[in-house]
C-alpha cells in the first residue's frame, strides 16, 4: 500500500515541477506586475485568467480524461493510436471553427465581460493561448500515461523560461502591460505544442474511431461541465466583485488568490496529474483498491494542511515583499480563507474519482451545479457586507457544501471508509497552530519568522504526541530517518577523507 502511495507521490512530485512552469512565472514576476500595473489593471488580468481557464475546460471537452481511461485500459496498440487521432482531429476542428467569432467579436466580448470595448484585442491573444493549450493537452496526457514525467518536466521548464523572458521583454522593456503578458503566454504555449507534435504523430494512426469517440464524449462531457462549474465556483467571485465592488478590489483579491494558489499549483494540480496514473492501475489490479484511496485522502489532507498553514502564517509578510506598491498589501486578509477553500476543493476532487471509477460522471456536474447556486447567493449576500473577505468566506462555505454533498452521493455507488476522525484531527491541529501565529504579527521581524517557522514545523511533531500516526506509519518514518542518517554520514565521511 505505502509503496503504491510512494510511487504516486514520486510521479506527482515530478509532474509538480513540470506543472509549475506556466504558473510560477506569474508568481515570480509579481513585483514587476504590481509595479507596472495598477490594481485595476491587475484586476483585468485576474478576470482574463478566469476566462482562459473556463474556455480551456469548455473547448477541450475534458477529452484528455477520457483518453486516460480508454488508452490505459486498452491492450490494442492500433486502437490506442486511433483514439489519439480521433480526439486530436476533433479538437483541431473546434479551435479553428471558433476563431472567426473571436476575430470579429472581440470588442463585444470585452464590453460584456469588462464593461469596456477597449480590451477587444486581448481576447485574440487569449484565444491563441487557449487553442495551443487545448491541443497540447493530448500529448501531455500521453506523457503522463506512459509515466514520462522527466520529459514532461523538461518541456514545461522550457515553457517557463520562454514565458519568463518574454514577460520581462514585453512588460518591462516595451511597457505593454496586460497585452504583453497575454502575448507571452500565447507564444510559450505555442512553442511547447510545436515541440510535442513529432511525439504526438508517433502515437496516432490515421484511423477515425467513431463509435469509441462517441463513448468518450459521453463520458467526458459531464466532467467538462463539472470542471467549468467548479471553476466558476472557485473563481467566479471575481466577476461578482467586478459588478458589486471595484476592479481595484478584484486586483487585491486576485493577488491574495495568487499567493494561496501556490498550494494548488505545488500540490493539488500536480497530485491529480499523478493520481490517475496509479489510480486506474490500482482499480484494475488491486483486490482492495478502496484502502488505497482512503489512505491517499488522509495523506493528501495532511500535506495540504501543513503547507497551507505555512502559506497562511507568512502571507502578510510575503505580500509586502512581493508587492512593491502598498495599495496591494491588504490582499493578505483573504489568503487563509482561500487556502482552506483549496483544501476542501481537493477533498471534493478526490471523492469525484470514486464516481469516475463506477462511470457515474453524469452526477458530477449536477452536484457542483447545485452548490454553484449557493455560491452565487453567498457572494451576493457577503460581498456587500465584507467586500473581498466576504467573497473568500463564500468560497470556503461553498467548497465545504460541495465536498459534503459529493461524499454522501459517492458513498452510495462506491463506498470508501475514509479516516474521518483522523481528518478532523488534522484540521483541528492546523487551526489551533494558525491561531497561535496570529498572535505573533506584531513581533519584531526576525523573531516573528523564527517563531512562526517553529510553529509550522511543529505540526507533524504535535500529531505524533497526540497519537495520530499508526504503527506502520511510525515504522516507515523511522526507516526513512535511518536511511537519511546513513546517507548524511556517508557524505560527511566522504568529504572528511
Amino acid at each position: 500500500m505505502l509503496d503504491k502511495l510512494k510511487r504516486t507521490a514520486t510521479h506527482s512530485a515530478i509532474f509538480a515541477l513540470g506543472k509549475l512552469g506556466s504558473k510560477l512565472v506569474g508568481f515570480i514576476l509579481l513585483p514587476i506586475y504590481t509595479e507596472a500595473l495598477l490594481p485595476e489593471q491587475y484586476g483585468v488580468l485576474g478576470l482574463l485568467e478566469v476566462v482562459e481557464l473556463l474556455f480551456v475546460h469548455l473547448l477541450s471537452l475534458a477529452l484528455q480524461t477520457a483518453l486516460f481511461r480508454w488508452y490505459t485500459l486498452s491492450d490494442d496498440l492500433a486502437q490506442k493510436k486511433s483514439y489519439v487521432f480521433s480526439i486530436t482531429t476533433l479538437l483541431i476542428l473546434i479551435t479553428l471553427g471558433l476563431l472567426p467569432f473571436v476575430i470579429y467579436g472581440g470588442d463585444m466580448i470585452s464590453s460584456f465581460l469588462l464593461d469596456s470595448s477597449a480590451y477587444g484585442n486581448y481576447f485574440l491573444y487569449l484565444y491563441a493561448s487557449i487553442s495551443f493549450q487545448i491541443l497540447g493537452k493530448i500529448p501531455l496526457t500521453l506523457l503522463r500515461i506512459e509515466e514520462k514525467s522527466f520529459y514532461f518536466a523538461v518541456l514545461i521548464l522550457i515553457q517557463f523560461l520562454i514565458s519568463l523572458l518574454l514577460n520581462i521583454y514585453y512588460v518591462v522593456f516595451l511597457g505593454m502591460g496586460v497585452a504583453g503578458i497575454l502575448i507571452a503566454s500565447a507564444i510559450s504555449n505555442g512553442v511547447i505544442l510545436l515541440l510535442l507534435i513529432p511525439y504526438l504523430f508517433n502515437r496516432m494512426s490515421f484511423n477515425f474511431a467513431t463509435p469509441e469517440l462517441k463513448s468518450m464524449i459521453l463520458y467526458s462531457l459531464p466532467l467538462m461541465f463539472a470542471a467549468i462549474t467548479s471553476t466558476i465556483l472557485s473563481l467566479g467571485d471575481r466577476f461578482i466583485l467586478t459588478k458589486i465592488s471595484t476592479l481595484e478590489m478584484v486586483g487585491l483579491y486576485s493577488l491574495g488568490f495568487k499567493l494561496s494558489n501556490v498550494l494548488k499549483v505545488f500540490i493539488v494540480d500536480s497530485f491529480f496529474l499523478g493520481l490517475p496514473i496509479i489510480g486506474w492501475r490500482v482499480v484494475k489490479e488491486d483486490s482492495n483498491p478502496k484502502r488505497f484511496f482512503s489512505k491517499t485522502m488522509t495523506y493528501l489532507v495532511f500535506v495540504l494542511l501543513w503547507i497551507g498553514l505555512a502559506v497562511s502564517a507568512f502571507a502578510k509578510g510575503v505580500i509586502q515583499i512581493l508587492a512593491t506598491d502598498p495599495l496591494y498589501w491588504g490582499a493578505h486578509k483573504v489568503v487563509p480563507l482561500l487556502v482552506l477553500g483549496i483544501v476542501l476543493m481537493s477533498i471534493q476532487r478526490m471523492i469525484f474519482f470514486q464516481l469516475e471509477i463506477v462511470r457515474k460522471t453524469k452526477l458530477i456536474p449536477l452536484l457542483v451545479s447545485s452548490v454553484l447556486i449557493v455560491n452565487i447567493l453567498l457572494n451576493l449576500m457577503l460581498i456587500p457586507l465584507f467586500n473581498m473577505v466576504g467573497a473568500a468566506f463564500a468560497n470556503v462555505l461553498s467548497n465545504l457544501a460541495s465536498a459534503l454533498l459529493a461524499y454522501f452521493v459517492a458513498q452510495k455507488f462506491y463506498p470508501i471508509k475514509y479516516e474521518i476522525r483522523r481528518l478532523l484531527v488534522l484540521a483541528f491541529v492546523a487551526l489551533v497552530l494558525y491561531s497561535i501565529t496570529l498572535l505573533l504579527n506584531d513581533v519584531l521581524l526576525v523573531m516573528r519568522i523564527i517563531l512562526k517557522g517553529s510553529i509550522v514545523l511543529s505540526f507533524p511533531v504535535l500529531l505524533y504526541y497526540i497519537n495520530f500516526y499508526e504503527p506502520v506509519e511510525i515504522n516507515r518514518i523511522r526507516g526513512s530517518s535511518l536511511k537519511l542518517k546513513k546517507k548524511t554520514f556517508s557524505i560527511f565521511n566522504f568529504y572528511k577523507k
